[in-house]
Formats: structure tokens, sequence, C-alpha cells
């Protein structure tokens, strides 16, 4: 499955602007908040997918939108050894 569009969340950690554009950086995509940060709505659209046709119908499932936080090209490339020492251990981790 392809991701497209920015990452959408929901939740706490929503809240604060720097851990969202911390992962915007990391993740190298736009993280967008939703104007409805309660998390238990995700739960329950991640719950309701199972009924619904899979994960796939998240991407279907519209969402009001709210704030996005961009990467910008110098942050993503101070993370980047960062990023890929955990995706190395997480790899071997997940063998």
């Amino acid at each position: 499955m392809s991701i497209q569009g920015p990452i959408k969340t929901v939740g706490g950690g929503s809240m604060n602007a720097a851990w969202m554009q911390m992962r915007a950086h990391i993740l190298n995509r736009p993280v967008e908040i939703t104007v409805d940060t309660e998390a238990a709505k995700g739960s329950a659209l991640i719950a309701a997918a199972a009924d619904l046709g899979g994960l796939k119908i998240l991407g279907q499932t519209p969402v009001q939108p709210g704030r996005i936080f961009y990467p910008a090209a110098d942050a993503v490339e101070r993370y980047a050894p960062y990023v890929q020492k955990f995706q190395e251990k997480f790899s071997r981790l997940s063998d």
C-alpha cells in the first residue's frame, strides 16, 4: 500500500507544534493535524476499517483538515543518519 498526501495525526501529541514539526522532518513528509484531535476518533476509524474493507478505506475517510507541518530539507538531512540507524535496528528486531 502506498501512502499519498500528508500523514494525518490525532491525539495529545498532535497539540505540540514542535513535535509535529520534528515528525515532518524525520518522516520527510507533510504532517497534518486534523481539526478533531480526539484520539478516540482515530481508533474508532481503525476498528471500523475491518468491517469496511481494510485499512485502505482510511485514506478515503473524510477528515476535516487542520494545520500542516512541512519538512525542511536541512532538517531532513540532519535527522537522516538517526533515521537510518533506527531503521537498521528496527529491521534487525523485526526479522
